[in-house]
């Protein structure tokens, strides 16, 4: 780590990791424990900000680092997480978490009408 590396702020990393449940961002991995990695490398960007941080176990932090996953796929993974938010789901997309927070938000509003 670089001396003039500053910490990532808690509030920013607490967002990071809401974002991903407290799990590895890569969909097939979602592994513990769990590192914060920059998409585009610090020493390019020297700063910290959530649409260029991650998520991600130690094992696929290694293989991100090494070029095993490249930058598109990282960025596309974070995208991923994006539209696996709540309140940020398209009304076409196909994914099944997708699927799934409609059909709760669905289930939520009736109950509400019916309560």
């Amino acid at each position: 780590m670089a001396t003039n590396r500053t910490k990532v702020p808690r509030p920013l990393a607490r967002q990071l990791f809401v974002e991903t449940g407290h799990r590895c961002a890569i969909p097939t991995c979602r592994a513990t424990p769990l590192e914060i990695a920059h998409i585009v490398p610090w020493h390019r960007v020297q700063r910290h900000d959530f649409h260029n941080m991650i998520v991600l176990c130690p094992n696929c932090h290694t293989r991100f680092d090494r070029g095993d996953i490249d930058r598109q796929a990282m960025f596309r993974y974070k995208e991923l997480l994006r539209l696996s938010d709540p309140n940020h789901v398209a009304p076409d997309d196909p994914s099944p978490r997708a699927g799934l927070i409609r059909a709760y938000r669905l289930f939520q509003s009736e109950m509400t009408r019916w309560h």
